[in-house]
């Protein structure tokens, strides 16, 4: 017993003396003012000088000293492990100088509203690639968690797995708490199983140019259609295949399989129910409906809920102020049937229309039941990007238009831009696999670029193409031209691999950073501040102790630059569990991260199968072209969790180059797929 006792306590006091490091050491921001708070246990305590969370504090004649309850008080009342609020100005060396230290009673502070004693409430979670792994702790966007016989591993689909199961590199959710000031514990490790973005599902609008026997064409597109195919007639009427015409305009959900393209869904639209896309906020939210931009949208059984990973949501997931995507027929006044509704991960303050004019006026434009107005700032554009001027617009067109609110409330149209709807359409999420001068590969799906493709980063902002890289998810929109091929119309950045996500209490802040017990994270002049109820605050807003969710990009400064951050818990955003009454669809499929990666001269690959029975599965290599490499395993698996390695060789046995390259998980209509490196 003592034995372990003694062990216990030497651990404790390693794990201790590394978190003071890690904190200790974290970059200093020192912005023009040199103001800075933060709020903590005094660490250590000398004549001169005090540390709290890791930063050092000099103090002099002109540091005030205060109690909650004595008011002023010596520098000597105060000892090692009191909690103090301290206000500083910076100085060179990474130091500070305390401008005031205020001793606080915990007893009596809004901090006992955090949680319970064990852990004093300070909870983190964080999304992100393991950069470390040690005998019993693991490094995650600078956070380093102690792993104890309580910590609790499992992959995304609520399978146990084991702490050796993890690997640097691999993608994981850490949830955990502080023990006293320095200690950071792993309550629970959630592998991420990289299946986001590779739903490979594409969404096709156009007109039918023929009914196969077992599929139609669009565009010079064979569509396959089984018995798995959703058609909806008009008026959300069931049908088949043979009540589909030539001449039909059509939206058509697919999903790639090997070569072929095989419809999921397949809706028919008609002259009654017109087309409409909408994107804002939220302004109210029922048992069976949501209120956007003065639209009541109706969800029903037929209503797909989903966030920008393709996990299905419910309606529980939304809430007022969330940001959401529309589409669905305008069935009546102000009404919508919803097909779809895609939550945003991003705030923009731009609202989005998709829809038939219905009416122009001399200063204005209606399209659905909004009321845009207009004035010599309005852009218009015809369907092949010619600019055009508002007079050239007429009735019944279809358009995009991009608008803002004004201070006062009025709804301005910033674009518009006409839609040729017989020319076919496609939108796609993915991740970009590769980028060229004039093209971008996004999930193996080539789009082709110019000067007139619009790209758009995180908050809607216009971004150059050069801005995108490798690894960033992005949404789509393209026109497929006669020779069958793709080019993009507009293109929006979704999520990057350098993206980062942290929740928990702030520590410290200064007028352009914040602290998560620890890391720094810095504010710019493009940082979307955002309250509890998404809108638009300012840094002075926030305080020490209240919960934060950052999305933030490590741009390896150091110090990541924050993107978004928003006040409490978004599980929307966060992926914690959301309210009850919410479904989300199993997957079939885990594939995890190739271990280890970079690798030479092999690799292990491995996969989890979560089905009843049978099922006929392949796993292949490509290369960055798209060429097959190697086939590691093609036949039936019974559900399971698998491995299989391979040794950086082609079908024929010669030594693949260095580079990147891809495998792939196919089984029926379940395609996975993630890229690894092989360094020679």
């Amino acid at each position: 017993m003592s034995g372990t006792a003694t062990y216990s306590t030497i651990m404790r006091a390693i794990y201790f003396a590394l978190a003071l490091l890690l904190v200790g050491s974290a970059p200093l921001f020192a912005d023009d003012e040199g103001n800075f708070k933060t709020e903590g246990a005094i660490q250590t305590i000398d004549a001169d000088s005090l540390v709290v969370n890791g930063f050092v504090f000099e103090v002099n004649s002109q540091t005030r000293v205060k109690d909650d309850s004595l008011g002023m008080i010596s520098y000597s009342d105060l000892q090692q492990g009191d909690w103090v609020k301290v206000e500083a100005e910076s100085m060179r060396n990474n130091r500070y100088l305390a401008r005031e230290i205020k001793r606080k009673n915990r007893d009596n502070d809004h901090d006992d509203d955090h949680g319970d004693d064990d852990h004093d409430g300070r909870e983190l979670e964080t999304r992100g690639y393991i950069s470390a792994l040690g005998d019993s702790s693991l490094t995650v966007n600078d956070y380093t968690f102690l792993v104890t016989p309580y910590t609790m591993f499992k992959a995304e689909n609520d399978m146990m797995i084991g702490y050796d199961d993890l690997a640097v590199d691999m993608e994981v959710k850490v949830e955990g708490y502080w023990q006293g000031d320095t200690l950071l514990i792993a309550k629970k490790v959630e592998v991420k199983d990289g299946e986001d973005h590779h739903e490979d599902e594409i969404e096709f609008k156009g007109v039918i140019d023929s009914v196969l026997s077992d599929a139609i064409a669009i565009n010079n597109y064979i569509i396959l259609v089984n018995d798995q195919t959703s058609i909806k007639l008009a008026h959300d009427v069931l049908g088949s295949l043979q009540d589909l015409t030539a001449g039909m305009y059509v939206e058509v959900e697919a999903r790639y399989t090997d070569s072929a393209l095989v419809a999921l869904k397949i809706h028919v639209e008609n002259d009654q129910e017109k087309e409409i896309e909408i994107t804002g906020a939220i302004d109210s939210v029922g048992t069976d409906f949501i209120t956007v931009l003065g639209y009541h949208v109706i969800i029903d059984a037929y209503t797909r809920i989903y966030n920008y990973n393709s996990d299905s949501l419910g309606i529980a997931s939304l809430e007022k102020g969330l940001r959401v995507k529309v589409k669905g027929n305008l069935t009546a006044d102000n009404t919508i049937t919803a097909r779809k509704i895609k939550v945003k991960r991003f705030y923009e303050n731009k609202v989005e229309f998709y829809g038939d004019i219905t009416a122009i006026g001399a200063n204005d434009i209606q399209v659905g039941q909004t009321l845009f107005n207009t004035d010599s700032n309005t852009v218009v554009f015809d369907d092949l990007h010619n600019r055009i001027g508002l007079d050239q617009l007429t009735v019944g067109m279809y358009v995009e238009v991009k608008g803002r609110y004004d201070d006062s409330g009025v709804l301005w149209a910033v674009k518009i831009k006409v839609e040729d709807r017989n020319r076919g359409m496609v939108e796609y999420t993915g991740e970009i696999i590769s980028i060229s001068a004039d093209s971008i590969n996004v999930n193996n799906r080539l789009f082709f670029v110019d000067s007139t493709t619009a790209i758009f980063g995180f908050q809607g902002q216009a971004i150059s193409f050069d801005s995108l890289k490798v690894g960033d998810v992005v949404e789509v929109k393209a026109e497929m031209l006669a020779d069958g091929t793709f080019k993009a119309l507009k293109i929006k950045l979704e999520d990057s691999s350098d993206m980062i996500m942290v929740v928990g209490p702030i520590t410290a802040i200064s007028d352009s950073s914040i602290w998560v017990n620890g890391p720094q994270f810095r504010f710019t002049g493009n940082t979307t501040i955002l309250d509890k109820n998404y809108q638009p605050v300012n840094l002075s807003q926030y305080a020490i102790g209240d919960d934060v969710t950052l999305l933030a990009v490590n741009d390896g400064s150091g110090s990541p630059q924050v993107v978004q951050s928003q006040l409490g818990v978004n599980a929307t955003i966060t992926g914690l569990p959301v309210e009850k009454g919410t479904v989300v669809a199993p997957r079939a499929f885990i594939l995890n991260a190739n271990y280890p990666n970079p690798f030479n001269p092999e690799t292990t690959i491995s996969f989890s199968a979560n089905y009843q029975g049978f099922r006929q599965v392949t796993l292949e290599v490509y290369d960055i072209t798209g060429r097959k490499i190697q086939t590691l395993f093609s036949g039936p698996l019974d559900a399971g969790q698998y491995r299989f390695k391979w040794n950086g060789r082609n079908a024929l046995g010669q030594a693949s180059a260095s580079g990147m390259y891809f495998y792939r998980l196919t089984s029926g209509s379940n395609v996975i797929s993630r890229k690894m490196i092989l360094l020679r």
